[in-house]
């Protein structure tokens, strides 16, 4: 044990008097949790969009107003020819059109078939989503106001929409999350592997091979290290994230620790794996973005769903880490779940992480011998 402790005091003091790492590990992820917690949204606001109002009414400028009295859209052009329209729309000077019938004012109060056209620029998919649902919302409110008393010809169906969890539905509270659990990969996975392979590099890995010191203290000694550093990380994230972006954190602290403490297992015993297959700092560096950190983030949920993904390709989801550790996050943080809740996932990040760093340990082992 004293060894251990010892190895952990040497790795600190060499982590300490490189001037290049230690803001890698400490600055690095809160200056890009700050920069990605503002820049990885889908909140979708000041979308310019033009109006052809074929009715000129009380109730087709009461819905422009409802439009542009909204947060969500600006009114950048009123014309009277759909022709325009397609022209505003192909140039890129609007990305949404609302188009209303002649004859709209009449309809509402004696016509079911009220319709009006609401068009939007597809080429760029998640706002056209986005102000495909603003519309929808605020066409929704609209039509409920004439839903009572004499003006009851419209879509006589009431409903009531309830968001639970994220009711605002804010894309920080989504991401920050997902953000917290990649820049904790990385500062888990991708400079560990390439502090192990600089000792390859320097010489002095063979020095820490004839010296009495066994190759799991070796491994323990410079992961706790590494560890250590990590969990202040966490502490720093989590604060920005809970302070600065408002995202709750309705879960237990046992629990998001203990979530930490696996997933940290896991991208260790990831970093070990990779130093003991490479030569160069590069060569480490390359082969932990490309075969591991750009599949986890497009395959673990971060992005895309897990459930959109092709069952041939979502396997390898489910033996990613950052998978379990995401969706462990976004329900600790927005849910409030506990650990008999997402047992599934606390397990999965349990067995992976516990095997990948026994292989990584008899690969170290082997090189050795």
């Amino acid at each position: 044990m004293w060894v251990i402790i010892s190895f952990i005091k040497k790795e600190l003091r060499q982590i300490k008097r490189d001037k290049r790492i230690l803001p890698i590990l400490v600055v690095a992820p809160v200056l890009q949790l700050l920069v990605l917690g503002y820049a990885a949204t889908f909140d979708i606001k000041n979308i310019e969009f033009a109006v052809c109002d074929f009715d000129m009414s009380n109730s087709s400028r009461e819905l422009i107003d409802n439009f542009t009295s909204s947060s969500y859209f600006i009114l950048k052009y009123q014309t009277h020819s759909t022709t325009e329209i397609d022209t505003l729309l192909s140039s890129g000077r609007i990305k949404s059109a609302l188009i209303i019938p002649k004859n709209f004012e009449k309809q509402l109060y004696t016509d079911r078939n009220t319709k009006v056209l609401f068009l939007t620029d597809g080429t760029e998919g998640t706002m056209a989503n986005v102000s495909l649902m603003y519309a929808r919302t605020i066409l929704s409110r609209f039509i409920n106001r004439y839903n009572t008393g004499q003006m009851y010809r419209v879509p006589a169906i009431r409903y009531e929409l309830r968001i639970w969890y994220n009711p605002d539905l804010k894309s920080s509270n989504f991401m920050v999350p997902a953000i917290f659990a990649l820049l904790l990969s990385i500062v888990a996975m991708l400079i560990p592997s390439m502090a192990l392979v600089k000792e390859k590099e320097t010489g002095t890995i063979e020095q820490l091979y004839v010296t009495p010191i066994k190759p799991y203290q070796i491994i323990f000694g410079k992961m706790s290290a590494f560890m250590l550093i990590s969990i202040i990380d966490v502490v720093i994230v989590t604060t920005i994230a809970v302070l600065w972006f408002n995202v709750p954190l309705r879960g237990s602290l046992f629990d998001l620790v203990a979530a930490i403490l696996l997933f940290l297992i896991s991208t260790l015993g990831i970093a070990t794996f990779f130093s003991t297959v490479t030569n160069t700092q590069q060569q480490a560096m390359m082969s932990v973005m490309f075969l591991f950190f750009l599949p986890s983030m497009l395959l673990s949920g971060f992005i895309f769903p897990v459930e959109n993904i092709p069952l041939l390709v979502r396997w390898i989801s489910y033996i990613l880490p950052l998978t379990y550790f995401i969706d462990i996050l976004r329900n600790l943080f927005l849910k409030g779940s506990t650990i008999s809740e997402l047992w599934i996932q606390y397990s999965m990040l349990s067995l992976i992480g516990i095997a990948i760093f026994i292989f990584s340990l008899l690969k170290f082992r082997k090189n050795i011998d």
